[in-house]
């Protein structure tokens, strides 16, 4: 952390080397709390690095749909039909970083009118519903969660 010249106080973490800007703060009170925020996401490994969060959505499904050589070739012609019918018109040209929770969800709400066919959540592929992958293990609204489906009647 270091105080500019103006006076604001610039809050930064040192990656591969290299120190990254968490940006600037009023008070030496808010870079510390950015700071520790950060440093303890490094720490649990969900912290991204604000300079890939610069990255389009169109770039990073390019490269991710590129990469992945695991795919059956019918699969991976679904998934290209996703993201360049759905997914990239939408999001194609935007930041990973821009696209939250509530962007997806207004997307969706605009999707899901009467006249058009609406592409599922089990559609997308992982990538597209979370291109960072900042939620794992917690399961889409549609799936029932560990405890909950059904119950097995005990033996007496």
């Amino acid at each position: 952390m270091r105080k500019l010249p103006s006076g604001r106080w610039q809050a930064r973490v040192l990656v591969d080397g290299r120190h990254v800007s968490l940006g600037s703060y009023a008070q030496k009170a808010d870079a510390n709390a950015a700071l520790r925020d950060a440093l303890g996401r490094q720490d649990t490994g969900t912290w991204v690095d604000p300079r890939e969060g610069r990255i389009t959505f169109g770039t990073y499904a390019d490269e991710w749909i590129a990469g992945r050589h695991d795919l059956a070739m019918r699969t991976r012609q679904d998934y290209e039909d996703l993201l360049r019918l759905h997914l990239k018109p939408a999001f194609g040209t935007t930041p990973l970083a821009d696209i939250s929770v509530l962007t997806v969800l207004r997307w969706w709400s605009r999707a899901s009118g009467p006249r058009r066919a609406r592409p599922g959540p089990q559609d997308l592929p992982a990538a597209a519903r979370d291109p960072q992958h900042r939620r794992r293990g917690r399961p889409h609204r549609s799936q029932p969660l560990p405890d909950q489906g059904r119950r097995r009647r005990q033996q007496p």
